[in-house]
């Protein structure tokens, strides 16, 4: 909130009125110096500059300012929104990356198994059983491992 008044009251004093302002550039032993004041010693080279500040009256400055709070509020709505958006992807994101190693965590668990089978198989058996292990090593790869 405090960010906010500082920009409000900034915004307000840029969009006062001020007269033309004059600044003076100075040049004395190779140094350029700007003032709002004539130079001291006439020998330096002066050279006045004419800065516009605007000069507009009190009304336009006080359109210009309700336009500027406008514009501020639009720009903090739009932000509010953008961050809900940025956020509700960020839960997207952990609800999927949770999904995700709970497969892996599922998929390791059916290797683990199948070489228990695989290892007790029978002289029948083991055959079947180590394909199966194979292929549950396979997914466990083609789904984890290359994701991890």
């Amino acid at each position: 909130m405090h960010k906010r008044s500082s920009l409000l009251m900034a915004l307000a004093l840029l969009s006062c009125s001020a007269p033309a302002l004059a600044v003076y550039k100075c040049e004395a032993a190779g140094k350029t110096v700007y003032s709002d004041v004539p130079c001291a010693d006439s020998v330096h080279s002066m050279k006045e500059i004419q800065i516009d500040t605007g000069g507009d009256n009190a009304a336009d400055a006080q359109q210009r300012l309700q336009q500027d709070k406008k514009e501020l509020q639009r720009l903090e709505t739009a932000r509010k929104k953008q961050e809900a958006a940025d956020e509700k992807a960020a839960q997207r994101a952990r609800k999927a990356r949770q999904a995700h190693e709970k497969k892996c965590e599922d998929l390791a668990l059916r290797v683990k198994w199948a070489k228990e089978d695989a290892d007790h198989a029978g002289i029948r058996a083991r055959e079947k059983a180590q394909r199966k292990l194979h292929r549950a090593e396979e997914k466990y790869q083609l789904s984890c491992d290359a994701q991890s």
